[in-house]
């Protein structure tokens, strides 16, 4: 049993689940999603990439929308041919965190090598424009899974503790991650300890990632029928609106269009109703966290 449920007022045996939004302000197409599912009285959490042009757009959605649940998406990466992001932090490709095209790196394996303190203070950076844009911050998590590398693990570790917030913490490492044999034993140990600490550790977490776009809503059945008793889990979703600039942007975009899809269906609500799921949000776990009056 998690212990954290306890913490949230749920029983011992409760199934909670945070349906989880990456990636919004990453194009205007994300911001719209996220606000459309909010309006639509979806529960859902999101993260916000600070690093790409549309971060203001979402900035300023969320001054107006205290109730939102909104976190910061860690960006280590800017991943597409077309449409790229630099760090906040420098202009020094000596740190590794900049690319022969003065972007940050495409892809994980890029950043090998790229120095610690420098991930650092990027990643400070982001979280200190998104808090001077006014979002009241309920998580950390990572972009591509980035921070869960053993170079900068420890450090996405002290940043949620500087914050005094709670991150994307789980008990499973897979080959998806591309580090997992060095973080098999760093990653369970990190959890328990975090566990034991106070702070919330989630059991499961899946995504969509290569489901067919006619295939996720049917997957996101099949992965909520799976979660046990007795847990926290997370689902991952990518979703946009349908947008000219989406499509030139993002190579995925028909999975992206799917997950909007899935999230604002009349089928979704049925299911979880049905399946006996608790919806829940980062902000309650920050507020249980922190010992204050936990809020949905």
């Amino acid at each position: 049993m998690n212990p954290f449920l306890s913490r949230l007022g749920l029983p011992d045996d409760a199934r909670a689940l945070i349906l989880h939004v990456d990636d919004v302000g990453m194009c205007h197409s994300s911001v719209e999603a996220f606000t459309q599912l909010v309006a639509n009285g979806m529960v859902v959490s999101g993260s916000v990439m600070v690093p790409p042009s549309w971060f203001p757009h979402i900035a300023t959605w969320a001054r107006s929308h205290a109730e939102a649940d909104l976190g910061v998406h860690l960006v280590l990466t800017s991943e597409w041919s077309t449409y790229r992001w630099r760090p906040l932090s420098t202009t020094d490709p000596a740190t590794g965190l900049i690319d022969e095209e003065g972007y940050l790196p495409h892809t994980g394996p890029k950043l090998a090598g790229a120095d610690p303190d420098a991930v650092l203070r990027e990643w400070r950076a982001q979280v200190r424009r998104a808090r001077a844009w006014g979002i009241d911050l309920t998580h950390l998590d990572t972009h591509m899974f980035s921070a869960l590398s053993p170079d900068y693990f420890p450090h996405y570790l002290q940043l949620a503790e500087e914050e005094q917030l709670p991150c994307l913490l789980h008990r499973e490492w897979r080959d998806r991650y591309g580090f997992v044999n060095e973080m098999r034993s760093l990653g369970p140990a990190a959890a328990r300890q975090w566990e034991d600490e106070g702070r919330p550790v989630i059991d499961v977490v899946e995504l969509m990632g290569a489901t067919p776009p006619e295939g996720r809503l049917r997957r996101t059945f099949e992965i909520i029928d799976a979660i046990p008793a007795g847990s926290l889990a997370e689902i991952l979703y990518h979703p946009g609106i349908d947008t000219p600039e989406l499509r030139a942007a993002a190579p995925d975009w028909p999975e992206r269009l799917a997950d909007f899809d899935v999230l604002m269906s009349d089928e979704l609500p049925r299911f979880l109703e049905a399946s006996g799921i608790t919806l829940i949000t980062w902000r309650a776990l920050r507020d249980a966290m922190r010992g204050a009056p936990v809020t949905a």
